[in-house]
């Protein structure tokens, strides 16, 4: 695993070239995010996401983020009032079930339903800006238990991804989910 220690709030653009170029090529990668570090990969990187169920993840633990409500309505079907409730409240410390349309790869999510969310952190606003599509999210687990701490991440997950957004220590919090699904 390659690490790359980026400037968590100055993120370096040549360092965002070199992540999202990973992102893009259906690599997995460990980026950092409000809620703490975790598995990253392409929207449709269906060998990504595989190498994630190896380790003990499934799609009921994936996010699709995206850069805001825009990106949003393409890959997922918003009733008014959901429309609403996400003008009003479409921050990174929630997560919004609704329903995929048919731009989500069927191969890796094959549920009605699934989280969405949105960054601020500069690190995932620039990947998001520099790749222009959203993509997944996952939590760092190794043999099927969490991994939290900083010093395990390259101890025990440097063969489960390419390429590890070192921006330092940040804390390992929850996000609240809602469920818009009507």
């Amino acid at each position: 695993m390659k690490t790359l220690y980026i400037h968590p709030d100055n993120p370096q653009p040549r360092l965002i070239d070199e992540t999202a170029t990973a992102l893009s090529s259906d690599k997995v990668i460990i980026t950092p995010t409000e809620c703490g570090y975790r598995f990253a990969f392409g929207m449709n990187a269906k060998d990504a996401f595989e190498r994630l169920v190896r380790l003990g993840l499934d799609e009921s633990d994936l996010l699709l983020v995206c850069q805001n409500i825009s990106q949003l309505s393409n890959v997922a079907v918003m009733a008014n009032d959901a429309f609403r409730t996400l003008k009003s409240d479409f921050t990174p410390h929630h997560a919004f079930v609704l329903e995929p349309t048919k731009a989500v790869n069927k191969k890796i999510i094959s549920k009605k339903s699934l989280r969405f969310t949105t960054s601020a952190t500069p690190v995932m606003t620039a990947l998001l800006e520099q790749i222009g599509e959203s993509f997944f999210i996952a939590p760092l687990v190794y043999q099927g238990e969490p991994v939290s701490e900083h010093y395990d991440i390259t101890d025990k997950l440097d063969s489960q991804a390419d390429i590890f957004v070192d921006v330092g220590v940040i804390d390992d919090i929850e996000i609240s989910v809602v469920d818009l699904m009507g």
